[in-house]
């Protein structure tokens, strides 16, 4: 296939977003290569104007030049520079951060809007319908929009430091212009790919003194340092991430979080952003999301015969509660999938509730809580529960009301799945009562409980390669419930349950160990509790 073959397959299609990208490879501002990326990523509903200068397919200015003339949407001028905070307050600060959209102010009964891509038809007549009054394009960068809503997100504090003239802005300005520079841009997709490539589940960013930045990885389980890009300030990379993560780069003083679908080697990745100030400047984690990697099935992850058919004993249950059990980082949400994944055949309803949702599931109705609006856990429980759900995932028990909740769902015919972060699989049942859930409504809606570590598996060569879990599965039966039911502590429970062939963590790490997947050192350290 030659070039130009290439490039009409790539652009097909008659939609706005594909004639731009066609106008823009015709005359040469941007590659067919380019082009096909921002394809990729505009099937999960961005926007081509927004999405080529986070790529760094084509420089923010040229492309609101190019933009401008096409929509006859003039550029905006240096002497408009602030958003009236009275006009913007009738718009979510959400919806204009992802649309990209300022309004400025108002100027012959119209209301002027900065925007980044002037060909977004929908945007401009949504801000036309909430602001009531017509509305008036001019064409920005990414740039220029973060700047005039960085306004927004900043309030005088009576005891703050004084700033003497401009030069919290300036600064800020300067570190989104740096952070737009093409060595820059190459060098966060290079960090990227070279994450991916080496599959790292996370990517940390540790300030030092003298804007000093140190840069690991975390791969299957462990963190490693890797080599801080050359020649590249550390601010201004740090900004550049945060501009494909929709974060504001003027905010240094408090958390922020974000989430972006990116293309890296080709492939579609979701990356969560979430940044922090320390002593000596801003710590950055990233988790990269990579649906490649990601085993949506139980054996993928290591689970024997025994286990899988254990597992598939509690999946096929009409009601009742099953919990996933193990800290932060053991693959509990990966368990959870891939139990949704094999529920979800379009006999069920399957409903979740997450912090955030990870990947998105066919077939699954999933919804992502929100604490700064009102949506916890509890909340998105209850109302999820008038949707007539068969199958019903929780992201993680946190309180006494979610476990309420969890357990009448179980009580009223439905199948609910939950995490919990507690040591062993007896150890959910305390974990309940210490939440205030009757020990006899526990007994009553208990169906399992799985507790699992993710374990260093061994290649064919001796060396570590991706991970395998090692678990222990607890299904009570009626002695076990009355126990339960009688309040017994967690070792009198165990107890019952290892005489009745529960096996426990050790042991199934020490016989994963004895079969070459991992080392015996890695399940002693894993079973002992050394990574809670």
């Amino acid at each position: 296939m030659n070039q130009a073959q290439e490039t009409d397959d790539t652009l097909a299609g008659g939609d706005d977003d594909a004639a731009l990208l066609r106008v823009l490879v015709d005359e040469g501002l941007v590659t067919a290569s380019d082009a096909s990326r921002v394809r990729a990523l505009g099937a999960d509903g961005g926007r081509a104007a927004h999405l080529l200068p986070q790529i760094g397919a084509i420089g923010e200015t040229a492309l609101a030049d190019a933009l401008a003339a096409r929509h006859e949407a003039p550029r905006l001028t240096p002497e408009i520079d602030s958003v009236d905070p009275d006009i913007a307050a009738r718009l979510p600060v959400r919806f204009m951060t992802r649309t990209h959209a300022a309004p400025l102010f108002e100027q012959d009964g119209a209301v002027l809007v900065a925007m980044a891509d002037p060909g977004d038809l929908e945007t401009i007549h949504a801000i036309g319908v909430a602001l009531q009054r017509p509305v008036s394009i001019r064409t920005a960068t990414l740039s220029e929009i973060a700047t005039l809503l960085g306004q927004l997100a900043r309030a005088p504090s009576d005891d703050a430091p004084e700033e003497h003239g401009d030069g919290v802005e300036d600064d800020a300005a300067l570190l989104r212009d740096k952070a737009s520079e093409a060595p820059v841009i190459r060098a966060a997709d290079r960090l990227l790919e070279k994450a991916v490539s080496e599959r790292a589940s996370d990517i940390h960013f540790d300030p030092g003194r003298n804007r000093s930045l140190g840069v690991r990885f975390r791969v299957d389980g462990e963190l490693r340092s890797v080599e801080t890009p050359a020649g590249i300030d550390p601010a201004a990379l740090l900004s550049r991430l945060k501009l494909i993560g929709g974060l504001d780069v003027a905010e240094r003083r408090l958390p922020q979080d974000g989430r972006i679908k990116t293309v890296v080697q080709g492939e579609p990745i979701d990356l969560r952003i979430a940044t922090a100030p320390l002593l000596h400047g801003e710590s950055m984690s990233i988790r990269i999301l990579d649906k490649r990697s990601a085993p949506l099935e139980l054996g993928a992850l290591g689970y024997d015969e025994t286990a899988l058919n254990q597992l598939e004993g509690l999946f096929s249950r009409p009601d009742g509660l099953i919990l996933v059990t193990g800290p932060t980082g053991s693959g509990k949400t990966t368990t959870l999938y891939a139990a949704l994944r094999q529920l979800a055949d379009g006999t069920r309803k399957v409903m979740s509730i997450e912090d955030p949702v990870e990947y998105e599931l066919g077939g699954v109705s999933q919804i992502q809580v929100n604490p700064g609006i009102g949506l916890t856990f509890a909340k998105a429980l209850r109302s999820i529960l008038r949707h007539d759900p068969d199958v019903i995932l929780v992201g993680e028990v946190r309180d006494a009301e979610t476990a309420e909740i969890c357990i009448q769902a179980a009580l009223t015919g439905h199948l609910v799945f939950a995490t919990l972060h507690t040591r062993s699989a007896a150890s959910a049942v305390s974990r309940l009562i210490d939440m205030g859930a009757p020990s006899y409504l526990i007994s009553a809606t208990l169906a399992g409980v799985v507790a699992q570590r993710l374990a260093k598996r061994l290649g064919p060569d001796g060396e570590t390669h991706g991970r395998v879990a090692i678990s222990e599965i607890l299904v009570p039966d009626e002695p076990i419930k009355s126990l339960i039911a009688e309040g017994a502590d967690t070792d009198v429970i165990e107890r019952a349950a290892r005489e009745r062939g529960m096996r426990t963590l050790l042991e199934d790490g020490l016989a994963k160990a004895e079969r070459g997947l991992i080392h015996e050192a890695e399940a002693r350290r894993l079973a002992s509790g050394a990574a809670i």
